[in-house]
């Protein structure tokens, strides 16, 4: 069995395709952005995330959606899916 750490991606493109959620850190490493600068994309709303809640209804941890992420791109360069 692979696992993410194992797995290794040529582009976004691909791990996109692959693995739909990605850590936010290796995301920022990814796109050559702080993680700072990253977060701050999140909270404007421009990087689609995915938030992972405890069973008290909190955030826990969440994962940059790299499927959503993709489909915003093709759609902005007036790609059908």
């Amino acid at each position: 069995m692979i696992t993410l750490k194992e797995t290794q991606f040529k582009d976004l493109a691909t791990a996109s395709i692959q693995v739909p959620l990605m850590d936010r850190s290796k995301f920022a490493e990814e796109v050559g952005i702080s993680v700072g600068s990253l977060n701050e994309m999140i909270r404007k709303g421009y990087i689609p995330v995915i938030r992972l809640k405890n069973e008290n209804g909190n955030t826990k941890r969440s994962l940059v959606n790299l499927a959503a992420l993709r489909i915003t791109c093709l759609n902005e360069e007036g790609h059908e899916l």
